[in-house]
């Protein structure tokens, strides 16, 4: 494993990244290899990349999703201990996520006062953080569907959306799946006992509330309305044709607000990231994490502090592209990469989710466009303008470019 390390960051790459929380698994339920790869394995990959002399290992570390993700409470503190350690021994980079907890009570001011210690006696170690909640979406396009384990919607479950959303609008389809109890099997997901997590539940809304307030969740809503929570929960699903979207924020939400977060984002000791394209994609899309910065952050948000445009723009480039030696590339300045977004900052907005099947064998995935962006411009060439592709392609394989 050494030996390959070596040889990939020779050839260009970034980096190692590890998965060690307990909530990442595969789809039988299994956890992924290295969630429990002992601490000389890492520092083994570690003196690789010393070796070299470049590439930054990045971690996603137990008890980073706490006990609702399924971590042991405390792993965090045992995992920050050896962090520590190798990035007082390492030259390279460490960057591990960080994440505010679901209630009041996590740990991550003391987390970052260590850190901060490490970084006064050599190490070079940056929390990593994501810009809004981490959960997952709920609804008929998501994986994510409560009503799928009762045996008339079943029934439906094949129809494409909007014919689906359309037959269980039938009220008597409505009262049989509504009154049935659900049939739960295959392995454990959070979809298969919502009962409890009423009161964590936000409908996204055409406006995309990700700091949803209290009175905006399912539970609110029904007592509210005086009706049964299943019944609003069915309500929004169906929705514009079976597109409507519920949040489950499980992270970065700690207190019902992103209050945590906000610190998290202006503490210049983190650096931005969590805006995953590619995993979880039946569940998330939090790829629109980098719009959602420029947008809630830095113009929207009007429940707490805000992000200055330069310091949001300055998170999404030159800080990551310093911390993984892309030094081509982060700034507009001579020799530099033209990489440039033109941006309408006060046109720029997210689209809802949409379910899309443009993976191979026709498998979905979750995307969320966006609006604003007026051109992209790639190495001086411009490949997007006005949200369409033009024919330029003018990019390549990314490789690090500095030690």
């Amino acid at each position: 494993m050494a030996a390959s390390v070596r040889s990939a960051l020779r050839a260009g790459a970034l980096g190692v990244s590890t998965g060690r929380t307990t909530g990442h698994r595969d789809i039988s339920g299994g956890l992924v290899p290295g969630t429990h790869a002992a601490e000389a394995e890492l520092a083994m990959l570690l003196s690789a990349m010393d070796d070299v002399g470049r590439g930054v290992l990045q971690i996603v570390p137990a008890g980073v999703s706490a006990q609702i993700g399924g971590d042991v409470a405390g792993s965090m503190d045992r995992e920050l201990e050896w962090i520590l350690r190798l990035g007082r021994s390492s030259s390279r980079p460490l960057t591990f996520l960080v994440m505010d907890g679901p209630r009041h009570g996590h740990d991550w001011r003391g987390w970052f006062d260590q850190v901060r210690r490490a970084n006064a006696d050599g190490a070079t170690i940056r929390p990593q953080v994501a810009s809004r909640c981490f959960g997952m979406l709920f609804g008929l396009q998501s994986a994510m569907n409560p009503f799928r384990f009762r045996p008339s919607y079943q029934a439906v479950a094949d129809l494409p959306i909007a014919q689906r959303a359309r037959a269980m609008l039938r009220p008597e389809v409505r009262e049989r799946i509504l009154a049935e109890a659900p049939r739960v099997e295959g392995p454990p997901s959070m979809d298969q006992h919502t009962d409890h997590l009423f009161d964590r539940l936000f409908p996204l809304g055409p406006g995309l509330d990700y700091e949803p307030t209290a009175d905006r969740s399912i539970a609110a809503l029904a007592a509210g309305g005086g009706v049964d929570p299943w019944e609003v929960l069915y309500d929004v699903f169906v929705a514009d044709d079976g597109r409507g979207f519920v949040l489950h924020p499980m992270m970065n939400f700690g207190g019902g607000s992103y209050d945590g977060l906000a610190e998290m984002l202006a503490d210049p000791l983190t650096v931005q990231g969590l805006g995953d394209g590619g995993a979880h994609c039946s569940i998330i899309c939090d790829a629109s994490m980098t719009t959602y910065l420029l947008t809630h952050w830095a113009r929207d948000r009007t429940r707490g502090p805000k992000l200055s445009v330069e310091e949001a723009v300055r998170r999404l480039t030159s800080d990551p592209a310093n911390l993984y030696g892309l030094t081509d590339r982060g700034v507009i300045a001579p020799g530099c990469r033209a990489d440039l977004n033109v941006i309408d900052h006060d046109a720029l907005a997210l689209e809802p989710p949409e379910l899309v099947h443009d993976l191979p064998g026709g498998a979905g995935r979750l995307v969320q466009r966006s609006r604003g962006y007026v051109e992209t411009i790639v190495a001086g060439r411009t490949v997007v303008t006005a949200g369409e592709l033009t024919d330029e392609r003018p990019g390549g394989l990314v490789r690090s470019s500095s030690t």
